[in-house]
């Protein structure tokens, strides 16, 4: 929602949207013809081999001497390797696996009802929504409070509201298993301002307003747990962490049956902003999910992963959903607002409504001009958490959150 002030002195208000009901989510009882798995290209020592077969929920070694792996959503025969480049002469592998009917893998099982830290490190790193949880890795930074996040960053998306109303007694059994496997006592459970003031019984949530980006890793941190975060930091830095609440359902439904979830929960919404959350197997190539729902994609449409602030667009029609990937939107084209060839017109806005304080304007233009050192060293580049507002607000539609983006993708590839 998007609330303009009538005299334009103020700084326009976005808030993000309220689950208006639980309607029972679409589930699908089929199997991908085809899913598509990413394995980051960190050797040159392939231990894959095209019509290797695999069964749902195995783990997949992609490197004959690395510990790295991925972890197979389906079961079949492994069809295809794909060697991809990527930016700043990065490569990854995308693997298609052709489906056949699902056996699960046992090696798993020994671990039902068995929640340990080493459970988690060797099975479930790839399990869906779960992104760099920093309590799960083997060299991770010391933490001391843990956010689980029953709040979606996407504007539009409702989706972890939606799963913490269907799974709020759940969720209570799932914190007690990530203490356990943590060792972390302190673990705040983040809710909406809306869906707060109806719990009673939930000592251990805490809440911000629905005025975005509130709900932002570095705002939480900030402004809800009181902490003072320095140009260039992170929350991670000052010993916090935050999970999904999908992740937190998940981690606990891996221990109850004694397999790995393969199923991401994504939201669909349309052009009428009618919305559906479907379950989809991690790797589903986006066409088949239309496919499954009758929906006839015009020439003109884009798809939308992950909402129209910080999101993207699909670069092809069969792209698979990956296990971060929480709302996907249908929208025409030209209902898409173009980026424009106008320069900064040094208006401000962007300086205004940043609530990183960053001099937007300025890094830009470093930006534009491949100066991404100096934007880092002088205009504090990673002090921005990618809200995207400067985006939204800048009126010759400068495309700021992808500039930044890029820099901040290109610094850090250089640092490794």
């Amino acid at each position: 929602m998007f609330k303009k002030p009538f005299v334009n002195l103020k700084n326009p208000v976005f808030e993000y949207s309220k689950l208006l009901d639980e309607s029972e989510d679409k589930k699908f009882s089929f199997l991908p013809k085809k899913v598509f798995l990413n394995a980051d290209c960190i050797s040159d020592n392939l231990a894959l081999n095209v019509g290797m077969e695999v069964t749902t929920g195995q783990k997949i070694h992609p490197f004959t001497d690395e510990e790295y792996y991925l972890t197979s959503s389906v079961s079949g025969n492994i069809t295809s390797i794909l060697k991809m480049e990527g930016l700043n002469n990065s490569f990854s592998y995308q693997i298609e696996i052709t489906t056949k009917e699902d056996v699960f893998d046992t090696e798993f099982m020994e671990y039902q009802n068995k929640p340990s830290l080493e459970a988690v490190q060797n099975f479930l790193m790839n399990i869906p929504d779960l992104d760099d949880f920093e309590p799960f890795k083997k060299d991770g930074k010391k933490i001391n409070t843990i956010v689980v996040k029953a709040v979606d960053d996407d504007l539009l998306n409702t989706k972890n509201q939606y799963l913490f109303l269907k799974n709020s007694a759940e969720t209570v059994k799932a914190i007690d298993i990530l203490k356990k496997i943590t060792g972390i006592n302190r673990v705040k459970l983040l809710l909406s301002q809306s869906v707060y003031d109806k719990q009673t019984n939930f000592g251990l949530a805490i809440y911000t307003s629905n005025k975005y980006p509130n709900y932002s890793d570095y705002l939480i941190t900030k402004d809800v747990l009181k902490i003072d975060i320095e140009n260039g930091k992170k929350p991670v830095d000052y010993g916090v962490s935050f999970i999904s609440i999908e992740a937190l359902l998940n981690l606990k439904k891996a221990f109850d049956e004694g397999k790995v979830p393969v199923q991401k929960l994504v939201m669909y919404a349309d052009e009428y902003q009618s919305k559906r959350f479907l379950n989809v197997r991690v790797g589903m190539p986006v066409e088949d999910i239309f496919n499954k729902l009758r929906i006839i994609l015009k020439d003109s449409a884009q798809i939308v992963f992950n909402g129209f602030v910080n999101g993207f667009c699909a670069p092809y029609i069969d792209f698979p959903i990956n296990k971060n990937i929480s709302s996907l939107y249908m929208i025409e084209a030209d209902k898409i607002s173009n980026n424009s060839n106008y320069a900064c017109m040094n208006c401000g806005d962007c300086i205004r409504i940043c609530p990183a304080h960053i001099s937007c304007n300025i890094l830009v233009k470093l930006l534009e001009a491949g100066e991404y050192q100096r934007a880092e060293n002088e205009f504090h580049l990673f002090s921005c958490f990618e809200c995207g507002l400067c985006a939204l607000v800048c009126p010759a539609k400068i495309p700021i959150l992808q500039h930044i983006n890029l820099a901040k993708t290109i610094l850090t590839q250089k640092g490794e």
